[in-house]
């Protein structure tokens, strides 16, 4: 199943707490059940996506 995670915290860039990690920690949970994740997360480069085996992460920029 594609599961997508949209959040502005989201390590490595932006780690303010435990928000952050409870979304490494849910998308490395559904990963290894064999979902694929792409997380959505607040970045200063919008072009790049990070792949770590069934997880993406997307940066979008948070300047509008």
């Amino acid at each position: 199943m594609n599961i997508a995670i949209i959040s502005p915290e989201f390590p490595p860039y932006s780690n303010w707490g435990g928000v952050a990690t409870f979304n490494k920690s849910l998308a490395d949970l559904l990963k290894s059940m064999g979902h694929t994740v792409r997380v959505f997360t607040a970045g200063s480069r919008p072009k790049e996506a990070v792949r770590r085996k069934n997880v993406t992460v997307i940066y979008v920029p948070n300047a509008f």
